[in-house]
């Protein structure tokens, strides 16, 4: 009995719930086998609501086509004329058209749409269809009247619906808008008394109407400057456009403006923030560099659309030469802008540090000398990324004389070119250094000089990182995920033949250093007689463990890395072309146990080359990446292959297959 209990309990739950989703107000008793639904008071039927049906819109049509520019012309000797509505509505809505006349003495319509004509004038019909109506001008013309003369229209900047009309007539213009322009209004002569937006009332004479038209404007934003002059106006007036995310100091305020398509513009950069020096204009985007690196005045015509120009400041670093003289040349220091014997600083030199240097009468160089007698110095561009050099010259003397400082870094060179500092001359010039420097010797040599006493030049120099977010070159997109080594200054493990500096390839050990962006540099050169015994047989390389595999999964077990390799190589050798092999190995030597591999062959500086390392993982392998040299590029008697390399495990560089 209770099995049976419980069985019966759930069946009428069941039953109980069938008659309520079928809408019941309850379950009558069975009778005679049949069931029987009980009727429901009438009180209780709840109706439904009754559907909403809309009228969308009405439009008053004449042999079934819109009536052009609102205005219907006809003949009182027509008599009537019929028009029609064309109505939008839903399907159940009224549909009932009420046609109207304001002026009956002039026609009168009747309700399926007959217009009868009575006299001359103008009048307005209209049909109502629910809560929308539309109207349009109606005018009768007397047919027993002498026919007005017609006039000729003459427009400027737009067109008439017709080329001549008589007076009292209407026509209808449209703006032909030229690119960059906005439409303004239209210049109508004294003779037209009577205008209603694009449609006129033709006088008695012909006419002639111009479309005005003004400069479409285009928001210039500029951050960290001003615009100086904008098509012969200068210091046209900005509005305050508050600041970028990265900070509330003048750098970062933003000014904006409005200007037409075409507009040529000069901006210039505030005055250097303290401890900042200017490196460049980014222009549209960041990082898009434009103008003269280091100069803080910049010209472009205004493009049509919204466009950003930011001046970009780095922190600049005031000591760059850190030797005690220059080899060769009588020296004195320069120390944060005073000169030698000086108790205060000479705002000539900008706060930056250098020598005074003594040129012998008449002395110079020899051609193509890139000595590095300047020994020692703090310039890095390894963990900053390209920087830009500024040198200051000045002459203390009466003779002109020609100079040049550089550096030669393992095939990157970095150079203010020939600089001539005329007798009691300040010269200042701008430079670059590319990624991969750290901490060279330098160079200056004397390039030209006919003085016939000697020259007593001061040089100072300064440098400040020319992308301060990191360098673009070495841009992602997104969060990377960077592939880390063991620390590549040491770990590194090298193969290579014999004494570096006779045979094969020199792996230079400082190079290889990695930065915060993920990316590790490498140099390698060879001296004469250098030349036969690296090969794909004998090959030589660097080699390292990868520290941050991520973690093994059997369902997936494809290990992916996707690189960027950059040639920062700039040399004076027959040629820059760099052939290496970048390998996944299991072991430390990857001429064994390479699983996957990618050929870099680079034929000029500043190649890009973006690469794909793929294997099949196996769990709990280790795995090493490695530099293999398997040629030597060059056959002259100096060779350097200077790059490179970031890696990631996704995405984020713009890898295509």
């Amino acid at each position: 009995m209770k099995k049976a209990k419980k069985l019966f309990a759930p069946i009428m739950a069941l039953a109980l719930s069938f008659c309520m989703a079928a809408g019941l107000v309850g379950c009558a008793q069975p009778s005679g086998g049949q069931w029987v639904t009980p009727e429901i008071p009438p009180e209780q039927i709840v109706e439904p609501p009754a559907p909403i049906y809309r009228v969308y819109s009405v439009n008053l049509q004449y042999n079934d086509k819109n009536i052009d520019g609102g205005v219907l012309y006809a003949d009182k000797s027509a008599g009537t004329i019929r028009v029609t509505a064309a109505v939008a509505k839903d399907d159940g809505a009224d549909g009932t058209v009420r046609f109207d006349s304001s002026d009956k003495a002039v026609a009168t319509i009747s309700v399926d749409g007959t217009v009868k004509l009575l006299a001359k004038g103008e009048t307005a019909l209209s049909a109502t269809v629910g809560d929308k109506t539309h109207s349009v001008v109606l005018v009768v013309s007397d047919d027993h009247a002498v026919k007005p003369q017609s006039h000729t229209i003459t427009i400027n900047g737009g067109t008439a619906s017709v080329s001549s009309a008589a007076a009292g007539e209407y026509v209808t213009l449209s703006t032909e808008i030229p690119e960059h322009k906005d439409f303004v209004s239209w210049i109508f002569p004294n003779s037209v008394t009577w205008i209603n937006g694009n449609v006129f009332k033709m006088p008695d004479c012909d006419v002639e109407i111009k479309a005005e038209f003004a400069d479409m404007l285009y928001t210039l934003n500029v951050v960290g400057a001003a615009v100086t002059q904008a098509d012969g106006e200068t210091e046209p007036d900005g509005d305050d456009g508050g600041y970028t995310n990265d900070g509330d100091t003048a750098e970062y305020a933003v000014t904006t403006y409005r200007f037409p398509y075409d507009t040529t513009i000069d901006i210039a950069a505030i005055d250097e923030p303290d401890g900042k020096i200017f490196v460049g204009w980014d222009y549209g985007s960041r990082d898009n560099r434009a103008g003269d690196a280091g100069v803080p005045e910049y010209s472009f015509t205004m493009p049509d659309e919204t466009f950003t120009v930011w001046a970009i400041f780095g922190d600049l670093k005031t000591r760059v030469l850190t030797a005690g003289g220059i080899d060769g040349f009588g020296t004195a220091k320069i120390e944060s802008g005073i000169a030698p014997g000086g108790d205060f600083p000479d705002p000539v030199y900008e706060e930056l540090s250098g020598y005074r240097i003594t040129i012998g009468a008449g002395s110079t160089s020899p051609a193509g000398y890139t000595n590095e007698n300047i020994q020692g110095s703090e310039l890095n561009s390894i963990t900053t990324g390209t920087r830009l050099m500024k040198a200051i010259f000045k002459n203390n003397s009466t003779e002109a004389v020609t100079v040049e400082i550089g550096v030669s870094y393992y095939g990157i060179l970095a150079t203010s070119g020939h600089v001539t500092v005329g007798g009691g001359e300040t010269k200042k010039v701008f430079f670059t250094a590319g990624m991969g420097i750290d901490r060279p010797w330098m160079c200056f040599a004397v390039r030209e000089n006919n003085a016939k006493s000697q020259v007593v030049l001061d040089m100072v120099l300064g440098s400040a990182p020319m992308y301060p977010k990191g360098d673009k070159s070495l841009a992602v997109s997104g969060g990377p995920q960077y592939v880390k080594l063991k620390d590549a200054s040491k770990d590194f493990m090298r193969k290579q033949d014999g004494d570096p500096f006779t045979v094969g390839v020199k792996w230079e050990r400082e190079r290889t250093i990695a930065n915060k962006m993920g990316a590790i540099y490498v140099s390698t050169y060879a001296h004469s007689g250098c030349y036969g015994n690296v090969t794909p047989s004998n090959p030589s390389y660097l080699s390292t463990p990868i520290v941050n595999m991520p973690a093994f999964d059997a369902s997936d077990p494809k290990g992916v890395i996707y690189g960027k390799y950059l040639n920062l190589a700039l040399n004076d050798a027959n040629s820059v072309k760099t052939t290496i092999k970048l390998v996944i190995s299991t072991t430390n030597d990857p001429t064994s146990s390479a699983v996957a591999s990618f050929d870099i062959n680079s034929e000029k500086i500043g190649d890009m080359i973006m690469f794909k390392l793929e294997w099949e993982r196996v769990a709990g392998q280790n795995y090493y990446f490695s530099i293999v040299k398997e040629q030597l590029d060059a056959t002259g008697t100096y060779d350097a292959n200077s790059f490179c390399i970031q890696m990631v495990y996704n995405n984020c560089i713009g890898y295509e297959e």
